[in-house]
């Protein structure tokens, strides 16, 4: 559960960090002598131990606790009792999460004392907490809901994830050494620099502060994106990594001034982009996108309300140094102290080295060809090895050698899978009682979006989800072990599976093998005299069904245009009701026999705009 609205001005969780960074580990103190004595069966106090103060998003750590049993019962070791962390709001009335349970593996006498290591997790809002530790019996619940003498909530600053600090700050400690720097040059008090700015003074003397800048950038924002990731995904700051930026810093370094600062800053702001759109992807798909991706880019405003959905008010941040950094490096280029500090050979050098590396290994990368014939790389892995930009442009890469060295199938091969097809026809061809029932009928076949196939059983306070399809489950074929093979082409990845009978490939057929020759079911149908038609109430442009579906034989494909618009919207397109509504007339005005493929689209992602007026009241 997300914890927003607990969150406090940031400047006072800075201010509580700082004033309890030093008393983050102090040991509890033990209570009162009476305490020792039983008032209650629910009661224990932590002797010595603490949870420090200041926690980082995403970050777990671990906190060794030695507990004593104050109650009359005795905690048995048998995973009865449990010891958790409650994350409570900052008034402490509300729990808002929990954290991990730790078993305890003994069992504990009232007065004995216990050891447990329980690891804690931040949840995913930054902000100020109040955190209460407490125990939980299997039988009776928590045990703060019985002890007159709960442990007392503390106080906890939530930060966010260190990478956080890194992809913004890098880049704007620049800013502000270029700023300072540039003054004194221009006054001309080379005595009486900052000692703040000392990073920048490196800077200063090769004079080219944009690359700099832009270095600094593009090495931390990624961070933003490794935040989001496992911890055995992210890269960090490798010989790698620098040697990518390094690469895509040495065109630049070669243009005029004035449209070198540019360039920087237009390869800084797509660095940002770029990483902030792999963040959204990740999140929804829990993978990063390739450079087939980019094909898709013409979906980006259909996908308004999903990208709206999934980001976050904390991916502004990605974007800050943008805003500061041409005005800031305009005004400084061509004073006196940037004049000054060119060292053309020695950066040119610079830059040629630390290139090196990434070059090196790209090129062994592309002579692999079980890499190419494989057509993409493991994305989250190659991110852990070359860092998001070098990943990006290896894959990139890999794709294109990969087209170059795709082999010719030979007339031999071809005649060769002919005579396969042909000779196992036998196999193919249907058996049974049930052979040729359904010959000369209509076939309408209809894809729901996005529902899986618990939902057909689900009950929500006691009212069904799907009355109507449970109840022709009694009558009908069901194939519940289905299993996904879409990969990454998704909704069109499964048109093809499901009428092609084939499986796709590891990227999108919709935009990479879009117009192949198919042979499908609507070919099969259509060969046996059968009308055939495809319809989706959305833009045609998606997935490229506007392309794809008549590739996979359906004579008439309709779209988003062809239907009226009706309300309430619910999700992305026109309601299930209005669009099967109006599929009816449009069915009954075909040839028979025909077959129609029928997309719907009110459950898929996002539900947020679910209308109010269509919720079960019941």
């Amino acid at each position: 559960m997300r914890s927003r609205h607990n969150r406090r001005p940031a400047l006072l969780a800075l201010l509580l960090a700082v004033s309890t960074l030093a008393c983050g580990r102090e040991a509890n103190k033990d209570r009162p002598s009476q305490s020792l004595q039983p008032t209650t069966t629910y009661s224990f106090s932590i002797v010595s131990g603490s949870l420090p103060r200041v926690l980082f998003m995403g970050r777990e750590r671990r906190a060794d606790l030695l507990l004593r049993n104050d109650g009359f019962n005795d905690w048995r070791g048998d995973r009865t009792f449990f010891f958790a962390l409650r994350w409570l709001g900052s008034r402490g009335d509300q729990v808002l999460e929990e954290g991990f349970r730790s078993a305890l593996r003994e069992s504990v006498r009232p007065g004995e004392k216990i050891l447990v290591a329980v690891r804690v997790k931040p949840p995913d809002g930054f902000g100020i907490y109040r955190v209460q530790w407490d125990l939980l019996s299997n039988q009776s619940g928590w045990f703060a809901d019985y002890d007159r003498t709960p442990e007392t909530p503390r106080w906890v600053v939530v930060l966010p994830p260190i990478e956080f600090f890194l992809a913004v700050l890098a880049p704007c400690l620049v800013l502000w050494s270029a700023v300072v720097i540039g003054r004194c040059g221009r006054r001309g008090k080379r005595r009486k620099r900052p000692s703040l700015v000392a990073p920048g003074l490196a800077v200063a003397w090769l004079g080219f502060y944009e690359l700099a800048w832009c270095a600094a950038s593009l090495l931390g924002k990624p961070f933003f994106l490794y935040a989001e990731l496992a911890p055995k995904f992210s890269p960090g700051p490798n010989l790698i990594t620098v040697s990518v930026v390094a690469l895509l810093l040495l065109p630049i370094y070669f243009l005029p001034t004035r449209v070198r600062l540019i360039a920087s800053w237009c390869l800084a702001a797509l660095g940002a982009l770029e990483t902030w759109a792999q963040v959204i992807y990740f999140r929804f798909f829990g993978d990063l996108a390739s450079s087939v991706a980019a094909l898709v880019g013409g979906q980006i405003t259909d996908l308004g309300e999903s990208i709206g959905f999934l980001s976050e008010p904390t991916d502004l941040w990605l974007f800050l140094d943008l805003l500061f950094a041409l005005p800031i490096l305009w005004s400084i280029s061509g004073s006196r102290a940037d004049r000054r500090g060119r060292r053309r050979g020695v950066v040119a050098i610079a830059l040629a080295i630390s290139a090196v590396p990434f070059v090196v290994a790209s090129a062994k990368a592309l002579t692999n060809t079980q890499l190419q014939s494989r057509g993409n790389l493991q994305n989250l892995r190659s991110v852990s090895t070359y860092g998001l930009f070098g990943f990006q442009l290896l894959d990139a890469g890999t794709r294109i050698v990969g087209s170059w060295r795709q082999p010719a199938v030979t007339a031999e091969e071809f005649d060769r899978a002919l005579a396969w097809f042909e000779e196992t026809r036998p196999r193919r061809q249907a058996k049974g009682p049930d052979s040729g029932r359904a010959k000369g009928l209509n076939l309408i076949a209809i894809q729901v979006e996005s529902m899986q196939e618990f939902v057909v059983d689900l009950d929500v306070d006691g009212t069904p989800v799907m009355p109507n399809l449970r109840g022709r489950r009694q009558s009908a074929l069901e194939f519940p072990m289905m299993l996904d093979q879409t990969s990454r082409g998704r909704s069109s990845a499964g048109d093809f599976v499901a009428l092609t009978s084939m499986i796709p490939v590891g990227e999108s057929i919709a935009y990479e093998y879009p117009e192949n020759d198919y042979y499908t079911i609507a070919h099969a149908l259509s060969e046996r005299g059968y009308s055939t038609l495809s319809a989706i109430p959305f833009a045609g442009s998606f997935w490229n069904r506007q392309v794809t579906h008549p590739a996979y034989g359906f004579e008439t494909n309709l779209f988003r245009s062809d239907f009226e618009r009706h309300e309430p919207r619910v999700g992305w397109g026109i309601n299930d009701r209005d669009f099967l509504h109006q599929a009816v007339p449009i069915l009954e005005a075909l040839d028979e026999p025909f077959v129609a493929w029928l997309t719907t689209l009110s459950v898929h992602y996002p539900s947020r705009s679910f209308p109010s007026q269509l919720e079960s009241r019941s």
